[in-house]
């Protein structure tokens, strides 16, 4: 348990919520609570988390299928970010098209992707990008981890902004950061104290 004088609980380094994150807050995400991800912005908890072979397999195809994405469409799409450090929050987009006005978000999937987890991120990015649109680009990924960018397994899914949902979230977040001051003050306080916050 922590005590007051731990550094990584009282100092509370500057932290932002990314993406990845929004489906934690929205308690959509098969892998975290909203609780666990406040421990690991706290410092309370350690995130270990360094990548798997999945991580690792998107890393390797991302800049392929944005290449195809873009000699195909004659986008020009490129790996951005935006930070707002008011509302703690930063968007990594796969890529931001200031001509076209999109984002490009690129997901390696399995048999069945988690489109609720991507288009919540996405309506993040929208918001912080002040887009309409954003492609959502799915690439299910071969039994093998064969890293040989194959067109056919690509299909590409319009995600429009939703000004009601990117309000939502941001409301969740706002709350999130609330919950975790309250968090440092009490770094042994139960998920359930934490929530009713």
């Amino acid at each position: 348990m922590f005590t007051k004088a731990d550094d990584n609980v009282t100092k509370g380094r500057e932290k932002l919520v990314g993406g990845s994150d929004v489906p934690a807050i929205l308690g959509i995400s098969k892998y975290k609570t909203q609780f666990q991800l406040a421990q690991e912005k706290l410092g309370i908890v350690p995130n270990d988390f360094k990548g798997n072979e999945y991580t690792e397999y998107g890393n390797v195809l991302e800049p392929q299928i944005r290449d195809y994405i873009n000699a195909i469409n004659e986008t020009n799409f490129v790996p951005d970010t935006r930070i707002d450090r008011e509302k703690g929050i930063r968007s990594n987009t796969d890529g931001y098209d200031a001509e076209n006005q999109l984002i490009l978000e690129i997901k390696t999937h399995g048999k069945t992707p988690n489109i609720k987890s991507y288009e919540a991120q996405m309506q993040l990015y929208m918001y912080q990008f002040d887009v309409q649109y954003g492609w959502l680009a799915l690439y299910e990924r071969p039994e093998n981890f064969d890293a040989e960018f194959d067109a056919n397994r690509l299909q590409i899914k319009v995600v429009h902004r939703d000004d009601q949902y990117v309000q939502h979230i941001l409301d969740a977040i706002e709350t999130f950061w609330i919950r975790c001051e309250y968090l440092k003050e009490k770094p042994d306080m139960t998920e359930q104290e934490f929530m009713a916050i």
